[in-house]
């Protein structure tokens, strides 16, 4: 069981932002999620004064291009994220109630997706990244305007959402 990849599927967050999501940023009633910060893997052994250490090896930093925004999720994925355990104030930490090193989450996602594969071969083995744009593609099939999604995805800029969604959807249109 793995379900971060549902709230993946349903929020098009980037694993540092999934990662980084604390009970705070969480509502239930109003079904949404609030991106605040990412977590990130300390490249080298010696950290910056200015990095806001969370973990050994694990920083906080702001969302990629300062995109704080808040996501709306459906009921489906708010029920899903309110029955997990609350072990410390990141949704999806460690057992000990840590922020998860986002390298070794992958690892882990990489573990789980390989597995769901052998079992249903139908289910593609991908990335988190591949998963958010799984998320975006998906709002745009269902008619979302290219404005809607760069602000859902905290794209810095609606050139890279177009090009992205627009242009992909494009080339699938040709091939059928």
């Amino acid at each position: 069981r793995m379900p971060e990849v549902f709230v993946l599927l349903s929020s098009g967050l980037r694993r540092g932002e999934l990662l980084g999501l604390k009970w705070s940023d969480f509502d239930k009633d109003e079904k949404c999620i609030t991106v605040n910060r990412a977590l990130a893997d300390i490249q080298s052994r010696h950290t910056k004064e200015s990095d806001h250490v969370v973990a050994p090896g694990i920083k906080e930093n702001p969302p990629k291009w300062n995109s704080y925004r808040t996501i709306p999720i459906d009921n489906e994925c708010a029920d899903l994220i309110d029955s997990l355990p609350r072990n410390g104030e990141y949704i999806f930490s460690n057992n000990d109630g840590k922020p998860q090193s986002p390298n070794t989450w992958s690892q882990k996602l990489k573990r789980f997706i390989t597995k769901m594969n052998k079992e249903y071969p139908d289910i593609p083995i991908l990335s988190a990244h591949e998963l958010r744009h799984t998320y975006g593609t998906m709002l745009r099939r269902r008619g979302v305007d290219i404005y809607t999604i760069q602000k859902i995805m905290g794209h810095k800029d609606i050139k890279m959402t177009s090009e992205i969604y627009v242009h992909n959807e494009l080339e699938t249109l040709r091939k059928g």
